[in-house]
């Protein structure tokens, strides 16, 4: 998996929905973690027949599929905690508590983000917000040249980043704009904070 990170020139407005949008997905993402911890289901399946109906209700304007991108994003979180407990606290009981600050990155996928050239279209809680990408041009031939498997939206006081995940279709994509990491999340980008439970 490579990582393309594009900063985002956008307007007080849109960085204001951006914001707002953080806010709300973190709420329904800290919701999932504590139903899941209660009920002891962490598993992405389990979660969403758990959650899914309350997140609707409680987060109206997030959207179905956002829903689901909130309740991806707990489990994912609590598989990171799990084995962080395993590694640094082997003796404890219980699952560990899952929180989401209000600034934890949010996951797109193709459902709630779309790309055409350098134009972005993203849902976000008042409806999509349509932008223009300020990426090189061979951040462009990097997306071009591989399939997104996921974006992940990480903003902090005003200013964001969209993190595109990226997988080869073509035999090489431009060495100069990507990271390799390992696996799928980077520590800096930990959507929780995670407390031993």
């Amino acid at each position: 998996m490579k990582i393309l990170n594009v900063p985002l020139s956008l307007s007080a407005p849109q960085a204001a929905f951006l914001t707002e949008l953080q806010r709300v997905f973190a709420e329904a993402c800290t919701l999932v973690a504590a139903m899941g911890r209660e009920a002891g289901v962490t598993a992405r399946v389990g979660l969403h027949h758990l959650c899914y109906a309350t997140v609707r209700e409680r987060f109206p304007a997030l959207g179905s599929q956002l829903a689901c991108n909130a309740i991806y994003a707990a489990a994912r979180a609590f598989r990171k905690a799990l084995e962080v407990q395993a590694r640094l606290a082997p003796q404890a009981k219980g699952l560990p508590i899952v929180r989401f600050a209000p600034t934890a990155p949010v996951f797109f996928d193709r459902h709630t983000l779309s790309l055409r050239g350098e134009r972005v279209s993203m849902f976000t809680l008042d409806g999509r917000l349509h932008f223009d990408l300020s990426i090189s041009v061979e951040g462009l031939a990097a997306l071009r040249a591989a399939t997104v498997k996921e974006a992940v939206l990480q903003g902090r006081e005003g200013q964001f980043v969209l993190a595109f995940y990226l997988e080869e279709k073509a035999a090489e994509l431009p060495a100069q704009v990507l990271e390799q990491r390992s696996g799928v999340v980077v520590d800096s980008l930990a959507p929780a904070a995670v407390v031993a439970g």
